[in-house]
């Protein structure tokens, strides 16, 4: 028996064909390969310089402040984080296609790092916005050493704004303020009671120092006052710290760190200016002479006919700046930079003698914001 054919027409059959694909008239581009980031690839794209800048601490971005210093500052405090404004007419670098929009959450190349923030000074609360002084032996120094240092012969320098280098710290009351002085308090004692106020004056004998420096080539002459006993505080920490050696020695390194090459002999004369050398940018040293004054809570502290009278220092020593403190009683724990000061309760006779007079209205009035100025620019000066 045979086999059968089993052929049959294959052109009945339907045919099976791979769909086509026609082409448009708009031809779909492949994309572009991106390369792969690296400091090896081809294309490596940053972050722009312009977004990897970090916020500036300044002009309007310290609380209110327009300058380093300015006369809407109220409270020293860190820098904020806010984006640098770009200035009009200023360009911009053009961010690739690919850089992610400023303020987006997203994550940065790989090897791209944020530069580390400078070093600041670490200072207590300071505050700026006193309006009162007190119209009492505080505020009748401050008042007389700007009279002083704006005559003729005064040898008081300005800054930059042409406010002559005179200013008064206010200090908060201390448990030690009403108790009974210690003969011979330690290095250990000091440290804990003036510790702060060691820094506060490190920065505001920086920021002077750098403020009268580049105005004279000779030594640069600063006078630190404070105030003796009164009432019952029998322990005043403003004359307490210029008492005594230490302090001075402490706030001095405040001030210049490894930059202070140079001190006193042991056992120098408080009495006497106190002689410091600090290394200066260009490798060479600069003396820096202390006057340290304790003054009496009287009209002593007034009378320039009067040896350890403000007027009378100011022109024996005859300083570039000058930093006077005093204590302001209260609970308060933060310091107080004065910015102006009235002759409000203080009489001048004719000769130029200034006394306490407690019932005498103000009418005159010093503004001077060069100390805040000065601390602000030390604080955001990095640390030496």
């Amino acid at each position: 028996m045979g086999i059968p054919d089993v052929r049959r027409d294959r052109s009945s059959l339907p045919v099976h064909r791979p769909p086509v694909d026609r082409p448009s008239f708009e031809p779909t581009r492949t994309p572009e390969a991106r390369p792969v980031e690296g400091p090896t690839s081809p294309r490596e794209h940053r972050v722009p310089a312009w977004a990897e800048r970090p916020a500036a601490v300044g002009d309007a971005d310290y609380e209110g402040t327009p300058d380093r210093g300015g006369a809407t500052g109220t409270r020293m405090g860190a820098g904020t984080d806010r984006p640098r404004r770009v200035a009009e007419g200023e360009r911009r670098e053009a961010a690739p296609a690919d850089t992610p929009t400023i303020g987006a959450r997203t994550s940065r190349t790989k090897d791209t790092k944020d530069p580390p923030p400078a070093a600041q000074r670490a200072l207590p609360d300071i505050r700026f916005d006193s309006s009162d002084a007190g119209d009492f032996y505080c505020e009748h120094v401050f008042h007389v050493a700007q009279r002083e240092a704006l005559a003729s012969s005064s040898t008081v320098m300005s800054n930059s704004h042409g406010e002559r280098l005179v200013g008064f710290i206010h200090l908060p009351q201390d448990a030690q303020a009403t108790q009974a002085p210690t003969a011979s308090p330690t290095d250990a004692q000091l440290a804990a009671r003036h510790g702060d106020t060691r820094r506060v004056v490190g920065a505001a004998i920086a920021g002077y120092y750098d403020d009268a420096r580049q105005q004279t080539e000779g030594p640069v002459r600063i006078m630190v006052t404070g105030f003796g006993t009164f009432g019952r505080f029998t322990n005043n920490p403003s004359g307490d710290f210029v008492s005594h050696r230490a302090n001075i020695d402490a706030a001095m390194e405040e001030a210049f760190g490894a930059n202070l090459v140079g001190r006193p002999p042991a056992g120098a004369d408080m009495n006497q200016p106190l002689t410091y050398q600090v290394r200066q940018p260009d490798g060479s040293t600069r003396d820096v002479q202390i006057r340290a004054l304790r003054l009496s809570v009287d009209d002593d502290a007034l009378d320039p006919a009067q040896a350890g009278s403000i007027p009378h220092e100011m022109r024996s020593f005859s300083p570039h700046a000058v930093i006077s403190m005093g204590l302001r009683p209260g609970s308060q724990t933060h310091y107080d930079v004065e910015n102006h000061a009235d002759d409000g309760g203080l009489a001048t006779g004719s000769n130029g003698t200034s006394t306490h007079d407690g019932g005498r209205a103000s009418s005159r009035d010093y503004a001077n914001r060069s100390l805040q100025r000065a601390i602000e620019h030390a604080r955001d000066t990095p640390a030496p």
